[in-house]
């Protein structure tokens, strides 16, 4: 049987889990990445159709819509983000099969006040529910696996703008998790944005502390301002992104970042991740990133 559910930007935390967890419960899934070569890794289950496509391609974005009725789409947290979703919705238009979208938003969308980030996303969001398209939107705080993003190799601390604040950080585990359930028979989530959130919140002091206990390692935070921080990390990620990145993580550490939502208990019927639970997961990705304290 041929796919019937594209998960558009399959490669990153979010999309591996959930392609793997539809193939798990017998969906006839296909994953789209823009890199090829990660195609041979990502997913556990056989049967799991891969496609390659870019952004700015419309024909493969066309080739990758092609039969499928039901789209949940990740796009990559650049400025471009409302060009690369007209693509989509253009090449969308005329895939007469598909009759659902599903989006990966952040936490703060919905807020004017929200640095440029979370307006790329508004801006994407307003699209999707203009188009003629049946749409549902996820609205994700953030990651627990983007913290490791900001962990330092050599010294085992994250300096970031976090203000003391606190954030409920969910795992990208239930993400994948609700945005299964939206291509559920009998699922009705069509015209509704959810807000996700982990279970609790953590200041940095505390998540430093956790990711120490748990690994045996000595992992640090210090408070820093933006500029600081920059420095630090600078050459860890590109230093156009960090403008926009420390901005954002600075929103939610002012206090947009520590609501608490039950929705993934819900929606998906589980017991959200804790961080406890994450750092015991995800020990030895920490070791592996601080190798030198082994």
């Amino acid at each position: 049987m041929a796919p019937n559910i594209l998960v558009m930007g399959a490669s990153g935390h979010v999309g591996k889990e959930l392609v793997n967890r539809l193939a798990h419960t017998g969906n006839h899934v296909r994953a789209a990445v823009h890199d090829p070569l990660k195609l041979n890794t990502l997913f556990d289950y056989p049967g799991i159709e891969t496609v390659t496509f870019n952004f700015d391609d419309q024909k493969s974005i066309q080739s990758a819509l092609q039969g499928i009725t039901s789209l949940f789409l990740i796009l990559p947290a650049l400025q471009h983000l409302s060009s690369f979703l007209n693509n989509f919705l253009t090449a969308a238009s005329s895939a007469s099969s598909l009759k659902h979208i599903g989006f990966l938003s952040i936490t703060g969308s919905d807020d004017p006040k929200a640095p440029k980030l979370a307006q790329w996303f508004n801006q994407a969001e307003c699209q999707i529910r203009d188009s003629s398209i049946p749409y549902t939107i996820l609205r994700s705080n953030c990651l627990m696996q983007h913290l490791f993003q900001y962990l330092q190799p050599d010294s085992a601390i994250i300096y970031l703008p976090a203000d003391g604040g606190k954030v409920s950080f969910v795992d990208a585990r239930d993400i994948a998790a609700v945005a299964a359930d939206l291509f559920m028979p009998g699922a009705n989530h069509l015209g509704k944005i959810y807000n996700l959130t982990g279970p609790q919140t953590y200041s940095m002091y505390q998540v430093a502390d956790i990711l120490s206990r748990v690994s045996g390692l000595r992992i640090g935070y210090v408070e820093s301002s933006k500029e600081n921080a920059t420095i630090a990390l600078k050459g860890k990620i590109e230093e156009w992104r960090l403008d926009y990145l420390l901005d954002y993580i600075q929103y939610l550490f002012s206090g947009a970042g520590a609501i608490v939502t039950s929705t993934i208990e819900q929606i998906a019927k589980i017991e959200p991740i804790s961080f406890v639970d994450f750092a015991r997961d995800y020990a030895q990705t920490v070791r592996s990133i601080v190798a030198h304290q082994v």
